[in-house]
């Protein structure tokens, strides 16, 4: 199974995005990440996306590296047959009776 993991929110403990701040690098992972992302790392494909531009894609990888996170893709694309997403902000779809009530 592959598997996308989102960054902010999910992986670090950082869930204010877009923000301005500029210190993100300094925010500890999300409890559980780490243990989490090594677990499931045996037995799926995992990569990282992220809404981060392309001028930060280097400091997720180093943020990842300086908190013992295996090495993992680092992208702002979504990758062909993924078959889950893992998103702090993401609303389930069900259906757009159940969508449409998220914002009216």
């Amino acid at each position: 199974m592959t598997i996308s993991l989102d960054f902010d929110g999910v992986l670090v403990d950082h869930p204010d995005i877009p923000s301005d701040d500029k210190n993100w690098w300094k925010d500890k992972p999300v409890r559980g990440s780490l243990e989490a992302v090594n677990e499931l790392s045996k037995n799926h494909s995992l990569y990282i996306c992220t809404a981060r531009v392309d001028g930060e894609l280097p400091l997720v990888e180093k943020w990842l590296r300086d908190n013992a996170f295996p090495k993992l893709e680092v992208t702002n694309k979504k990758k062909p047959y993924t078959d889950i997403y893992v998103d702090d902000r993401a609303i389930r779809f069900t259906n757009w009776n159940d969508i449409y009530k998220y914002f009216t």
